[in-house]
C-alpha cells in the first residue's frame, strides 16, 4: 500500500501585475490517491502517461521533467513516462548542503558558495573534497553524520543534478511541499485525525478532483452509472445461469413461457442463447 501524489504542469508564469514577485503554475493537473499492490507505483505513473497521451501531441513534446527529492518511486517514473528526465529539485539539495555546513559559523556562507560553484562546474570530485574539509572541521559525531549524508545524497543524485545544469532554462521548478500542504495536509493531517484506508483515499481523490476544477456531481454521476452497469451485468449473468438450469430439465417451449417478456427486443441476447444452446462456464 502506498499513498502517493503527483503534480503535472506546463510552465511557471507571473501571477498578477508587472512587478509582482508571485508566480503560479500554468496547465497544472493533480494526481493522487491510495495505491495498493505490487505494481502500485507503476499504476500511478501510467495514469500520468495516459493524461499526457490524451492532452498533448507527443510527437512534438520534447521533454518531460520529473522533479523531486530523488526517492526511488519518483525516479522510477522515468521508466514509464516517455521522453522523461529526472531532475533533483534545488530545495532538497540545498537542505543537505545547509545541514552539512552549519557548524562552520561565519564561514558557512563561503563554504556553501564554493560547493555550489563546484556543482555548477560539474566538478563532483571538487565537491567531495570540500565536504571532506567540512567533515574534518568538526569533532561532533552528529555533524560528521550530516556531512556524510550530504556527500551520499549528492553522489546518488548526480544525474539529476547534471540535468539541472545541462538543461538550464527549462521549466522544472518543484513546489511539491507547498502543494501537499495546501491540497492534502490542510484537510487530512494539519490537526490530529484518524483515517481508514477507504476514507483517506476518498478524501484525497476528492481534494484532487476539486483542485483540477472538476465537479463532484460529475464524479457522482459517473460512479452511479458505473454501479448501474455493474448491477446490470450481474443481473444478466444470473439470468443466464437460470436459463442453463431450466433448459437442462425442461423443453424449449416451457422455458419460453417461464420467462416473461422473452419476446421483447432487449432480450434478443437471451433468445440467442436458448436457440443456439450456448453453455456458460
Amino acid at each position: 500500500m502506498s499513498f502517493q501524489n503527483k503534480l503535472l504542469y506546463e510552465n511557471i508564469v507571473r501571477d498578477g501585475a508587472e512587478g509582482c514577485k508571485r508566480h503560479k503554475l500554468a496547465g497544472k493537473k493533480y494526481f493522487g490517491g491510495l495505491y495498493e499492490g505490487s505494481e502500485r507505483n507503476e499504476n500511478l505513473w501510467l495514469e500520468v502517461q495516459q493524461y499526457i497521451y490524451d492532452n498533448y501531441d507527443t510527437e512534438y513534446l520534447e521533454n518531460v521533467y520529473i522533479a523531486g527529492d530523488g526517492a526511488p518511486w519518483i525516479v522510477a517514473g522515468c521508466r514509464v513516462l516517455e521522453k522523461s528526465k529526472f531532475v533533483l529539485d534545488k530545495y532538497h539539495l540545498g537542505k543537505y548542503i545547509h545541514k552539512a555546513t552549519t557548524h562552520l559559523d561565519d564561514s558557512q556562507q563561503a563554504a556553501k558558495e564554493f560547493i555550489y560553484g563546484a556543482i555548477n562546474e560539474r566538478d563532483f570530485d571538487g565537491v567531495m573534497r570540500l565536504l571532506q574539509k567540512c567533515y574534518a572541521s568538526t569533532d561532533q559525531e552528529y555533524k560528521k553524520k550530516e556531512v556524510t549524508e550530504c556527500a551520499r545524497y549528492i553522489k546518488n543524485n548526480r544525474l539529476g543534478i547534471m540535468v539541472r545544469i545541462d538543461d538550464g532554462g527549462a521549466v522544472w521548478g518543484c513546489s511539491t511541499e507547498g502543494h501537499i500542504s495546501h491540497v492534502l495536509s490542510a484537510r487530512e493531517s494539519s490537526r490530529p485525525m484518524g483515517w481508514s484506508k477507504k476514507g483517506v483515499d476518498r478524501i484525497n481523490r476528492l481534494r484532487v478532483l476539486t483542485r483540477n476544477e472538476q465537479k463532484i456531481i460529475d464524479l457522482m454521476e459517473y460512479q452511479d452509472k458505473k454501479q448501474r452497469k455493474k448491477n446490470r451485468i450481474e443481473c444478466e449473468d444470473q439470468l443466464i445461469q437460470d436459463v442453463q438450469k431450466r433448459k437442462s430439465s425442461r423443453n424449449e417451449e416451457v422455458l419460453r413461457k417461464a420467462i416473461p417478456g422473452l419476446e421483447k427486443k432487449q432480450f434478443s441476447w437471451m433468445r440467442s442463447i436458448i436457440n443456439t444452446g450456448v453453455t456458460i462456464a
